[in-house]
């Protein structure tokens, strides 16, 4: 079960709810900071080297572009509620309360507070979507409460940082193309090999599996948007249909029919 509003309050500002059961989903990444609470059952997380069991009643935050996985725990079936967040919206929000201003806010992963809970849980309640202040409340109390200091990221190739930011550029810039690793190492000259080891040693990932999550990211917003499955497909550089919709249930636990099917827009008043 999913269910997934958009709420006009703010740009890119989503509400998702859903229900899976004995359902794992690989080492991936959001766009934007997932806001969540566990509503019923538990769930695994792994979230960079950290491992989390999150139980009912609490708050899961995983920041944009963390890489994490997350499965269901001894075979039992989990509910969680979230609110999908960009880092522009939230940046602005911290604005408005006169907060502290920052482009990559970072916030604690697992927290138990049932004051946080319960605005949560009330936003996704409410019948009207036009509360401004409940999202306002909500990220000035996350702000104000669980920020963390950011950590240096540990490289196991400290000399290519630079080479993999340009790479990743490259990858951002050309999503929708078809990519050639063997082509991209040798204008670098390097092997393909040594590309992909160092990648993954950087982000987490090797640059298909990067390049799959950025198409897949994209894709949400271009089905919101109301474009076809097909032309989504074709636009963000998945040449076969049949791979989009494979990739798309393997990260995301429902295939891009029935998203479209469970995504609703809601007009604030």
């Amino acid at each position: 079960m999913i269910n997934i509003k958009k709420i006009d309050i703010l740009d890119g500002l989503e509400l998702k709810e859903a229900t899976f059961n004995n359902k794992h989903f690989p080492t991936h990444f959001h766009d934007t900071y997932s806001i969540g609470v566990i509503k019923n059952g538990i769930e695994n997380l792994k979230i960079k080297d950290n491992n989390y069991i999150a139980t009912p009643k609490k708050i899961v935050i995983i920041n944009n572009y963390e890489l994490h996985s997350n499965s269901f725990y001894n075979n039992d079936n989990w509910t969680y509620q979230t609110i999908n967040l960009n880092s522009d919206a939230l940046t602005f929000l911290s604005k408005e309360a006169n907060q502290k201003t920052d482009n990559n806010f970072v916030f604690q992963n697992l927290i138990e507070d049932d004051f946080l809970f319960n605005m949560i849980s009330n936003f996704h309640q409410a019948s009207n979507f036009n509360s401004y202040f409940q999202i306002s409340e909500i990220s000035k109390y996350l702000i104000q409460n669980y920020l963390v200091e950011k950590e240096l990221d540990k490289l196991s190739y400290p000399n290519w940082g630079s080479l993999i930011l340009e790479i990743k550029n490259v990858l951002d810039c050309h999503m929708d193309d078809k990519i050639n690793i063997e082509r991209i190492a040798n204008k670098y000259n390097i092997t393909s090999f040594q590309l992909i080891r160092s990648f993954k040693a950087h982000t987490g990932l090797t640059p298909i599996a990067y390049l799959i999550l950025i198409r897949l990211n994209k894709s949400k917003k271009l089905i919101a948007s109301g474009n076809t499955l097909i032309d989504t497909a074709l636009e963000c550089g998945f040449f076969d249909q049949s791979h989009f919709a494979n990739c798309f249930k393997k990260y995301f636990g429902v295939s891009p029919k029935q998203y479209t099917e469970n995504y609703s827009n809601i007009k604030s008043e």
